[in-house]
């Protein structure tokens, strides 16, 4: 697998990506580079869009996209007009709103799939645990999951902690793991056969680095950060 393709939609391929790992671990780093380089990636085509949505109001963009029409959108309707013009928008929903905000945004990504041919996009959710439990999950998730693929919409849940859901479990084309507390490497071992205990050792030689796990082919791969010298496998 190469870890460029995270964000990437494809049809052939569940909707969901999950990211995990604890704060500083090097989740928000990955998919700063993975953006990064999404925008500049023309393969993506014109009329794809990065949306990154963060509970916490947190989460910021590299220098390189620190300009006004990028910057944190905490408005719903600004927040849909910046989707339908900008390549790239960053939502701070309101904590009391933040269901209504994800709803709307996931509405408004499925009629311009349905309006536009050549419409795709990369959704992100910082602490997905806010709209995910293991008996719950929000329905607009649970649609992206479901419907995303032949909408050409991906759906990356990030979180500190490891998720467990039905509706994750067999939806999700890939994990991408971090350094793990310890409570979510014998997660990783009783959900998924891994060894949580090795993987994090592994983890631990490089600042940032990542494992992939592909839930369809159960194939594990280690990485260096993206971009970083020494070629991208660890």
């Amino acid at each position: 697998m190469n870890p460029n393709e995270l964000l990437r939609s494809d049809v052939q391929k569940p909707a969901g990506r999950l990211f995990f790992g604890q704060s500083g671990s090097g989740k928000s780093y990955l998919l700063h580079s993975l953006i990064d380089r999404g925008m500049r990636d023309t393969s993506y085509g014109v009329d794809h869009r990065f949306v990154v949505i963060d509970i916490k109001h947190e989460y910021t963009f590299p220098k390189t996209y620190q300009k006004k029409q990028f910057g944190p959108i905490s408005d719903l309707r600004k927040v849909i007009e910046s989707i339908s013009k900008n390549r790239l928008t960053l939502v701070y929903p309101p904590l009391e709103d933040a269901d209504i905000f994800l709803n709307v945004i996931i509405e408004y990504l499925f009629e311009a799939a349905d309006e536009v041919d050549t419409f795709s996009a990369s959704l992100v959710v910082e602490e997905s645990s806010m709209y995910v439990s293991p008996q719950t999950i929000d329905p607009s998730l649970q649609r992206v999951l479901t419907q995303g693929r032949s909408k050409r919409i991906v759906v990356a849940l990030a979180n500190q902690r490891f998720l467990t859901n039905r509706w994750i479990d067999n939806l999700a084309a890939s994990m991408v793991a971090f350094p793990l507390a310890i409570p979510d490497r014998d997660i990783l071992k009783r959900r998924w056969g891994l060894d949580g205990e090795g993987l994090n050792e592994r983890l631990l030689q490089e600042r940032h680095s990542f494992a992939v796990f592909d839930l369809e082919t159960q194939g594990l791969s280690y990485y260096r950060p993206i971009g970083s010298k020494g070629g991208p496998e660890l």
